[in-house]
């Protein structure tokens, strides 16, 4: 009698071979930071894969029956409209079981975090609502707004923590 169990996993170093492996020895689900559609997000946030390998992921977890959870996040520095289209178009594609948007939170350690960040009161700041975070191209009202669009899209998919009740 097995124990289910599931994990995180990296989509740029899993191959079907240890997917099929994983499943037979219990688990039911893999959780992978698809983080954005843009592979020049990817690189900027130093993810090491690319949206090629996140498909290649996303299907062969699928082709042995694993459940399968994406989490993907707003407002990297470059983050532009484009880029949430190309992350909107990968979601459609890999079809989730689960999914979540998040927006950034440069948390004090974090590649991203800035000196003028330091008198903030950290407990108020999370990656699910945040008064902080914008791009170049996208200020934090447009991104919470296109989070609050991508939960609406994804309700029936969407991780426990963005369920509305």
């Amino acid at each position: 009698n097995k124990t289910p169990w599931g994990c995180n996993i990296v989509a740029g170093s899993i191959d079907r071979e240890t997917l099929e492996l994983m499943k037979i020895s219990g688990c039911s689900e893999v959780w992978m930071g698809v983080e954005s559609g843009d592979d020049a997000l990817l690189k900027e946030m130093r993810k090491p894969t690319t949206t090629d390998k996140i498909r290649t992921a996303f299907a062969d977890a699928r082709a042995v029956g694993l459940k399968r959870r994406a989490y993907c996040i707003l407002g990297m520095p470059s983050e532009s409209l484009e880029s949430v289209a190309k992350t909107e178009r990968l979601i459609d594609e890999i079809d989730p079981d689960i999914v979540g948007f998040t927006v950034m939170a440069p948390y004090p350690g974090n590649q991203f975090y800035k000196p003028e960040y330091r008198d903030i009161d950290w407990s108020s700041i999370d990656e699910y609502a945040n008064g902080l975070t914008a791009s170049k191209y996208l200020a934090n009202e447009d991104l919470r707004n296109i989070q609050k669009r991508l939960t609406n899209k994804y309700r029936m998919k969407l991780t426990d923590r963005q369920r509305v009740s």
